[in-house]
């Protein structure tokens, strides 16, 4: 049921929800939630230019819950959520316009720079480079930083782009740590007492 109100809200995905605690009933009767942990995969967030990005996971605990009622129209009020959003490589191809991201490598340069390497035709390889970075108290952007190479022209629909944390989010929720692993870019966000409330 809470999985749905999460939905509901406006998360694009049902999420997987836990509720820790113990007793369970006790806290149901309050209306009051010591720790849920919330998990969902592959949810898709819009794009400013069109189309969308897939945010390949989120994790995210509450620290106190505290919902208003139990009907259709309750809000639910957070004492502190800490969340974790990783976002694959593959992903940011994909809403790049390069397609799933087969016969180009990323690689991590520094903590926010990305390597991207691509054979054209299998004759040319070349690389750019890429900034990912915080540009919004929920907002990240990628931003081709072309050296004028033959792979930078390719890539003209990759160059610049930035999304937001999924809806469905408190609207206090803000990006702490933006870092690059192998695999991809994970971000670390946070909110005290945030509100969740039908849009």
């Amino acid at each position: 049921d809470m999985a749905s109100q999460f939905q509901q809200n406006g998360l694009p995905v049902k999420p997987s929800v836990t509720i820790e605690g113990f007793p369970f009933l006790t806290q149901l009767a309050a209306k009051d939630f010591n720790k849920v942990d919330i998990s969902a995969s592959n949810i898709p967030v819009p794009l400013p230019t069109g189309g969308s990005l897939s945010i390949t996971s989120i994790q995210a605990t509450i620290n106190g819950l505290h919902i208003s009622s139990y009907s259709s129209t309750a809000s639910a009020r957070v004492d502190r959520m800490n969340a974790t959003v990783f976002v694959s490589f593959s992903a940011l191809a994909a809403a790049g316009g390069i397609g799933d991201g087969t016969g180009i490598t990323f690689s991590r340069v520094n903590a926010n720079t990305l390597k991207i390497t691509a054979s054209l035709a299998g004759l040319v390889s070349d690389s750019e480079e890429a900034r990912i970075t915080v540009t919004g108290p929920q907002t990240i952007s990628v931003k081709v930083l072309s050296s004028g190479g033959a792979l930078g022209s390719v890539l003209g629909s990759f160059g610049s782009f930035s999304f937001n944390l999924p809806k469905g989010v408190p609207p206090t929720l803000k990006i702490t740590n933006l870092s690059l692993s192998s695999q991809g870019v994970t971000a670390s966000a946070a909110a005290t007492n945030a509100t969740f409330s039908k849009s």
